[in-house]
């Protein structure tokens, strides 16, 4: 019980941390574009990208971790290959659309500073439809990257006997090689 809990919070903690990080990067060409369409007359570039890239950051680690949570819970007893994307984006993309201007009124709260329903709105927004395309993508590429025939729910649960293969799933263990057999 416990081994599946951590598992699970591992497993959400690394998603979290790729969504995190691939929100980083997509900031950086979002500033480029702005500037380019002149959207950002008379701002410095760099500190709003790295600002931008910073803010984005933050969303895409609570977005990724949205998105293990809704994915924990709605595709539960579901293997990966039935396994709705259009579903789970959506529900994703609301989970994250309120999460995260709860998360930002809970820190101006705190910070002392006014908590206001308009940027909270706007902010659910896009968080919510950049979470909701980011989980389509997700799913899938997941989707894709099943063998044709693979039932796909070996991939949603992970352990030890699914890292290293075994005789009986690697072809190379089955004496396809031309030289000898590793048995």
């Amino acid at each position: 019980m416990v081994k599946s809990v951590l598992r699970r919070l591992r497993g959400a903690l690394g998603n979290a941390l790729v969504w995190g990080s691939a929100w980083f990067l997509a900031a950086f060409p979002l500033t480029a574009v702005f500037w380019v369409l002149g959207l950002m007359a008379g701002v410095p570039i760099w500190p709003f990208a790295l600002g931008t890239a910073q803010t984005l950051a933050g969303m895409g680690f609570v977005a990724g971790g949205a998105f293990s949570l809704f994915l924990g819970i709605a595709g539960r007893h579901k293997r990966l290959k039935d396994l709705g994307p259009t579903r789970i984006a959506l529900g994703t993309g609301v989970v994250t659309g309120v999460i995260v201007p709860a998360l930002g009124a809970v820190v101006n709260a705190f910070g002392g500073y006014p908590v206001t329903v308009e940027p909270a709105v706007m902010v659910g927004m896009i968080s919510g439809g950049l979470a909701g395309v980011s989980a389509l993508g997700t799913i899938k590429a997941a989707q894709s990257a099943l063998a044709p025939g693979e039932e796909g729910h070996g991939a949603l649960e992970s352990g030890p006997a699914q890292l290293l293969a075994g005789p009986e799933r690697d072809p190379v263990w089955q004496g396809t090689l031309p030289f000898r057999q590793l048995r």
